[in-house]
């Protein structure tokens, strides 16, 4: 266990400290804190939705009703939203792995509503693409209040990602682990 007790080479009190921005730490607050909040959002909107179709059991039902979550799913994201096809965790690691960090605001909400569209209904899909998805868009949307800190983006959409991965799985782990895999460059 010699190993843990070794310092990664290179780290120190102050190069960790050098660049720092209190700026930076008040958004990437922010963008989890709304990360999280997203994900609260979906588990308790999904929860309700869910409740909600419970009272459609019977055998029609069980068939018609995750159809009719997917063309409302489809219908959202092509029509209202108008959101390109594409999966919300690639899009994010891509986005990050350019070191742009360019999300739409649009998938804060598309995202959302067209999972809970799907999974309340009973479709095949989980909420942790969805919230992922958007709690990375929080973060180009706040750095587009603050033109002078467009540097910040990237971090921002993985914190919120890892924010919202963590906070949707309640797993801080899990989490930390997103946010390793995404900010390395050679990842895609």
């Amino acid at each position: 266990a010699s190993y843990l007790n070794k310092r990664p080479e290179g780290l120190t009190t102050e190069r960790v400290l050098d660049g720092f921005s209190p700026l930076l730490l008040l958004l990437a607050l922010l963008v989890g804190s709304g990360a999280g909040a997203v994900a609260v959002l979906l588990r308790t909107m999904l929860a309700h939705t869910h409740a909600l179709m419970v009272g459609y059991q019977s055998t029609l039902g069980r068939l018609a009703l995750p159809a009719a979550g997917g063309v409302l799913s489809v219908l959202l994201m092509r029509r209202v939203f108008r959101v390109p096809p594409g999966h919300g965790v690639a899009h994010v690691v891509f986005a990050v792995a350019r070191g742009r960090g360019l999300l739409q605001r649009r998938n804060i909400f598309a995202s959302l509503l067209a999972s809970i569209a799907t999974i309340a209904t009973g479709g095949s899909a989980g909420p942790e693409a969805p919230v992922v998805a958007s709690g990375a868009s929080l973060g180009p949307a706040l750095t587009g209040l603050f033109p002078d800190h467009r540097p910040y983006r990237v971090m921002l959409v993985a914190a919120g990602a890892a924010s919202a991965l963590r906070a949707i799985l309640v797993a801080p782990p899990a989490g930390l682990a997103y946010l390793r895999t995404v900010s390395r460059s050679d990842t895609v």
